[in-house]
């Protein structure tokens, strides 16, 4: 009888533990550039909204200047 041990590639090799309280500030990190991100094209996205829509009651009919 053999015993064949199976060598772990590093890509299989088991992970590490992570403990809460070492993961949260990267999480908190990670969605805090998220937030940003999205508040930002939020802002940028209503700006153009509005100058769209400024854009559209300027151009209506009998509105000449």
């Amino acid at each position: 009888m053999t015993h064949i041990s199976k060598q772990f590639r590093e890509s299989e090799s088991p992970a590490p533990k992570k403990y809460f309280d070492e993961e949260w500030p990267k999480e908190e990190a990670i969605l805090a550039i998220g937030l940003k991100q999205s508040r930002l094209h939020k802002a940028e996205r209503q700006n153009r909204e509005k100058q769209q829509l400024n854009n559209n009651t300027n151009n209506v009919k009998g509105n000449r200047d």
